[in-house]
């Protein structure tokens, strides 16, 4: 279920991202702020079957480990 950036907000965790973020105004001044931090993961190729599954296990791995 897709969430309102004031719902994500709301959450105060940051948001481990596997493309590329939103180049919106909003968005980019919300990061900027600090009141959003994002972890950019690198891509995992999601239609890429085990080895992508792999691919994201590891990226998650990481990701977790920077919060």
């Amino acid at each position: 279920m897709p969430l309102g950036l004031s719902e994500i907000l709301a959450t105060g965790a940051p948001i481990l991202a596997t493309g590329p973020l939103p180049q919106g105004a909003l968005f980019t001044r919300v990061i900027e702020s600090g009141a959003l931090r994002a972890i950019p993961l690198p891509p995992v190729f999601p239609a890429g079957g085990l080895a992508s599954a792999t691919r994201l296990a590891d990226a998650l791995t990481t990701g977790i480990g920077l919060i």
